[in-house]
């Protein structure tokens, strides 16, 4: 099997210098995050291949094209031409000049051209001729990014059976702004992306935008992370996007590095405090808007000068395109003017640098900087943020970063700001440089926890695992029903086993659902046969809830097993329950929450708010509503900003609405039992989102069993709690 990454732009770019065709390495948080991911699988996995299409440049003649061929080859990458008025028409028209622009919330500099759109639609007729090509029945398609929206509906004409991933790399925008778009566009560009098996976003917020416009415009329900369409559910989910931790990481902490150019530029700057700022020129990053806060804090900080320099690095982009050309005079002048005000002999306030540059030049940067300044107005990830707090080995340096970034919602240790407030930048700025080293450490830590996690290889992975059949570890395998032979090999390996875990999640797992959730409890039979288990010394059981601690206490605190809470708050591992670690309870967010809660319970009949210790649980089971899915679509889009102002995560269980805080999750309580222990027998069985978690974090040795659904990292699937409990039974002899 193969997958074929579809993109606007090839990882590598050609151009002709004294007469010879060059191949060159691209820049960019799109290239080197997916290049990174298929390196990962093709060093790992010697049946897995990959083919990249797009676009190697826009320079190369006709007489070209075979040689360009010839030479990309070797780097898997299939190039696909366009003549420059239509490549123009295409990319800075439709793409950059009116999807962007709306989609990045900039509607004063939208516009809209006939033309562009139908270049838009040739350009993406192209791609699907140029995939016609190389496509094989078994292929895997990947679509990258809003230059390619149309390209799903059009595979799928050609190829009915080919299996489709679409992900979008900047923000979705909320329906106000997408409805700027004439209808036909909308209608076309939503349709075709609902042609693909799974559309993934950065964040919830745009998933939830996209969800919204597909229910309002196209009539569609949905639910929370997938719309029906037709006959077909599609789903829509969340991927954060990361890098390459490790590798940055190796390359920051390489002693032999060492660079001339990187000498030269921080020359003299030994005993200033560095802030950096790194961006591709555009006015969505709102470099502007930085430099008026810079010299805001020289201004009102008058110790500061000469002790402190800001470089600033632009990378060059759409120079011919009007806007661009206004935005490099606009920061040419302020550069000038606060150099020119505060600057002398012995200080330059700002070090500017206008040129291209390689991840490897701004790592080396990055580690030698005392604080990251990365502030966009808006900005569908960032991964400059990211690779910024991955480079600081030693842990001393501070990340300023919008809020309005999806990276924010990984990065809540950095100093988060308003970019379009100069007054907040100014004071983040001081706050920065003058934080205690301990402080800078301790946050720099958390954020780099949560990097190391979530990297660009298992963001790779967990796109792929899903849109493959929701597969096991290995990229290239699908989830396997528990057939007769599968319950030979977990038995064999049970009874040859001296250290075992069971993690079981309880409602829908070992028990059915039920109308009222206080019905589902324990019956006598599955409570004897969880004691069975609990008494061998062999066995250590844990189940793992969304309830609360009292209920779990009350049915299961006489049995020898664990109990794990609320999802992953309270642990009861031995006599006592104890916060799990790593987790700082906030519970001043839950009186702004229920409120929205309680209203939606006026709007839907039969719903009602289960108020717990740490979360607040919206059940909706027994609502029968013919616009239940559009109701909570709303409810979930009014929680929104709530909850990520408390940094609260919403999950969707079944006919549930989860809200918590954002670092609880079951990975973490399982972790603290596998972290522990040594288990040469590991079992994991769920049924919702919740227990995706769980799946995901456990050792590659364990079995893990999803219960009904097929949407799941688990490597295993089983239809019913009747097969659960025949399961653990068998174990039990």
């Amino acid at each position: 099997m193969r997958i074929i990454i579809v993109s606007n732009r090839l990882p590598v770019s050609i151009n002709r210098k004294n007469g010879k065709l060059h191949v060159n390495k691209s820049v960019g948080g799109l290239v080197t995050g997916v290049n990174s991911f298929l390196k990962n699988i093709a060093n790992n996995d010697v049946n897995m291949k990959y083919i990249w299409l797009g676009c190697p440049g826009e320079n190369i003649s006709v007489e070209d094209e075979a040689e360009v061929k010839e030479k990309l080859k070797d780097s898997n990458c299939h190039p696909i031409f366009f003549n420059k008025a239509q490549y123009h028409s295409y990319y800075a028209g439709f793409c950059n000049g009116s999807l962007w622009p709306l989609f990045h919330y900039f509607s004063s500099y939208y516009s809209y051209r006939e033309n562009w759109w139908q270049e838009y639609k040739n350009v993406n007729q192209k791609f699907a001729e140029a995939l016609f090509d190389i496509l094989q029945p078994e292929d895997v398609v990947w679509v990258h990014d809003y230059h390619l929206m149309l390209l799903p509906q059009l595979i799928n004409q050609l190829f009915p059976a080919t299996r489709i991933g679409f992900f979008l790399h900047i923000p979705f925008p909320c329906y106000e702004l997408f409805q700027l778009l004439p209808i036909k566009c909308r209608l076309e560009l939503l349709n075709s992306l609902l042609v693909s098996n799974l559309i993934g976003f950065h964040t919830e917020e745009y998933q939830q935008n996209f969800l919204n416009c597909c229910n309002k415009q196209l009539g569609h329900a949905t639910n929370i992370n997938s719309v029906i369409a037709g006959i077909k559910e599609v789903q829509v989910d969340v991927f954060p996007m990361g890098v390459d931790f490790h590798g940055i990481q190796n390359f920051a902490n390489c002693k032999q590095f060492s660079s001339e150019k990187i000498r030269k530029i921080l020359n003299g700057t030994n005993d200033l405090k560095i802030i950096i700022s790194v961006d591709r020129l555009d006015y969505t990053k709102g470099i502007g808007n930085r430099l008026v806060a810079y010299e805001k804090f020289i201004e009102t900080n008058p110790a500061w000068r000469h002790h402190v320099i800001l470089l600033l690095i632009v990378a060059p982009s759409r120079e011919n395109v009007g806007h661009y050309k206004k935005i490099k005079k606009e920061v040419n002048e302020l550069v000038g003017k606060i150099n020119g005000k505060y600057g002398n002999l012995n200080w330059i306030p700002i070090l500017y640098q206008y040129k291209p540059y390689t991840l490897e030049y701004l790592i080396r940067l990055f580690s030698l900087s005392d604080v990251g300044l990365i502030t966009p107005l808006r900005d569908g990830m960032n991964l400059v943020a990211k690779e910024y707090v991955s480079a600081h080995v030693n842990k001393n340096a501070v990340l300023v970063l919008s809020e309005t970034t999806g990276a924010a919602n990984e990065l809540k240790d950095a100093i988060l700001i308003n970019a379009d407030c100069s007054d907040e930048i100014a004071n983040a700025l001081k706050q920065a440089l003058e934080m205690d080293p301990l402080e800078k450490a301790q946050r720099m830590k958390k954020m780099q926890e949560t990097l190391e996690k979530n990297n660009v290889i298992q963001w790779g992975r967990n796109f792929m695992k899903i849109l493959l059949g929701q597969g096991e570890a290995n990229v290239n395998s699908f989830s396997q029903y528990l057939n007769s032979s599968l319950l030979t090999k977990i038995h064999a390996n049970y009874s040859a086993s001296t250290k075992r875990l069971l993690l079981l999640d309880y409602d829908g797992t070992l028990v059915p659902f039920v109308d009222n959730p206080m019905d589902a409890i324990p019956y006598p039979e599955l409570l004897c046969l969880l004691d069975s288990l609990g008494r061998d010394t062999k066995n250590e059981i844990v189940i793992l809830s969304g309830r609360d601690r009292n209920t779990l206490q009350k049915w299961f605190g006489d049995l020898n097993i664990n109990l794990v809470s609320e999802n992953g708050v309270w642990i009861k591992n031995g006599s006592g329950w104890v916060l799990a670690k790593q987790i700082a309870i906030d519970k001043s967010w839950k009186i702004e929450i229920n409120n929205i809660l309680q209203g939606f319970n006026r709007i839907l009949p039969g719903s009602y708010v289960e108020v717990k210790e740490c979360s607040l649980t919206w059940h909706y089971r027994n609502s029968v509503a013919e616009n239940v899915n559009s109701i909570v679509s709303l409810l979930v889009e009014n929680l929104l900003k709530s909850c990520s102002k408390y940094n609260l995560r919403i999950i969707k269980g079944n006919k549930i609405i989860e809200i918590i805080n954002s670092g609880v999750g079951k990975d973490l309580a399982v972790l603290q039992f596998t972290d522990q222990k040594q288990y040469d027998f590991i079992l994991a069985i769920g049924d919702d989102v919740t227990d995706e978690d769980m799946f995901r974090v456990l050792p590659e040795n364990a079995y893990s069993i999803k219960v009904g659904g097929h949407d799941t990292c688990a490597k295993y699937t089983i239809q019913k709690p009747a097969e659960v409990i025949n399961l653990l039974s068998s174990l039990n002899y």
